[in-house]
């Protein structure tokens, strides 16, 4: 490992830690593993269990989602019991969200965050923040040098506003959208971007 990568390692290692305490969480054992086809009911129920925090999806999407997708992840406990998802996209892609065409406007270099879900069964236990740290990791490994994410405003989500503080994010700018959502746009740096290749 170069030293700038266990810089990099150290820090990330650190602010879990620190978010963890803050939030006053458990810290359990947890594996972050790509998707698979297996995952795509648990993940429909699981979308419609957090909208409108994110956007509703049918099993169209979801495929149309994972083909644009840089990545999707999800979180399993020691036992195996799926506790939450990530999916994460890189610029250029065809993808039919405004947010995520806003950010292609206004940043060059970013990992954008589509939607991150935590089960029931999961909340304060860490799951958000690994699903973070994973996120902050595949953005270093693709060279981007900004994370972004957006946070509705309307209707109003300050629990995720109030995380996505703590994770280190910053808005940037806001954007209504035709439904009549109103949404804080975010964007977080990158610790340690790596060259992408």
């Amino acid at each position: 490992m170069k030293e700038g990568e266990a810089s990099g390692a150290f820090i990330r290692a650190r602010m879990i830690f620190s978010l963890i305490q803050t939030y006053r969480v458990a810290i359990m054992d947890l594996t972050i593993r790509e998707a698979v086809l297996e995952d795509a009911d648990w993940f429909l129920a699981l979308n419609a269990a957090n909208t409108p925090a994110v956007g509703p999806l049918d099993i169209d999407r979801l495929r149309a989602l994972e083909d644009q997708s840089h990545a999707v992840m999800i979180a399993e406990d020691g036992q195996g019991e799926r506790l939450g998802a990530l999916v994460v996209l890189a610029p250029g892609r065809e993808y039919f969200s405004l947010n995520y065409r806003w950010f292609e406007r206004e940043l060059d270099s970013f990992l954008y965050i589509d939607r991150v879900m935590v089960a029931e069964s999961g909340r304060r236990k860490g799951v958000g923040v690994a699903l973070y740290a994973e996120a902050l990791e595949l953005a270093e490994q693709h060279g981007a040098d900004q994370l972004a994410a957006e946070v509705n405003i309307t209707p109003p989500n300050p629990v995720s506003m109030a995380f996505h503080e703590r994770m280190g994010f910053s808005r940037i700018g806001d954007q209504q959208l035709p439904d009549g959502k109103h949404v804080a746009m975010l964007t977080r740096k990158v610790l340690n971007p790596q060259a992408a290749g």
